[in-house]
């Protein structure tokens, strides 16, 4: 039997882009997941005038990432939200990720909180896990309870 990867959209703050990267790597090293999220595929610099609003650029640019950001979430399983925390203990930044969150719960995709709850939805809404190690734990069990509830049986063989 052959095993897809699971897909995970990884939600975070721009900012913390390369740190968020170096997560992608760790995630997809087994081969059980991989990434949907092509904005940390983005080679722009990290200013603010590409974080928050985007002020530097265009709106059409704007639609075109947003849009991309919210197409990338449809095609993932699970969304892991990376809270700026555990991250980089920094501000929490503008909120996209927060967005990206509502519209998955909205969707029905799963979403993994990392670190403390930034509000009442991830606290009910979310399954929330100290890091991000615990996080890929709990990937791991939905995918093996995934995966023995359709595996066939000696009966369908």
């Amino acid at each position: 039997m052959t095993y897809v990867p699971t897909r995970v959209y990884l939600a975070g703050p721009y900012r913390c882009r390369d740190l968020i990267r170096e997560l992608r790597t760790e995630l997809e090293a087994g081969g059980a997941y991989v990434s949907t999220a092509s904005w940390l595929d983005e080679d722009c610099e990290i200013t603010p005038a590409v974080t928050g609003a985007a002020p530097g650029l265009s709106d059409e640019q704007v639609q075109q990432f947003s849009l991309a950001d919210l197409a990338d979430v449809d095609r993932a399983q699970y969304v892991i939200h990376l809270t700026p925390a555990v991250l980089d203990g920094g501000d929490p930044g503008s909120g996209g990720r927060h967005v990206e969150v509502g519209y998955a719960l909205g969707r029905g995709i799963p979403v993994v909180t990392v670190g403390e709850p930034e509000n009442i939805f991830a606290r009910t809404a979310t399954t929330c896990v100290p890091d991000f190690g615990a996080a890929v734990d709990y990937l791991d069990k939905q995918r093996a309870w995934t995966m023995s509830a359709v595996a066939p049986t000696a009966e369908c063989g």
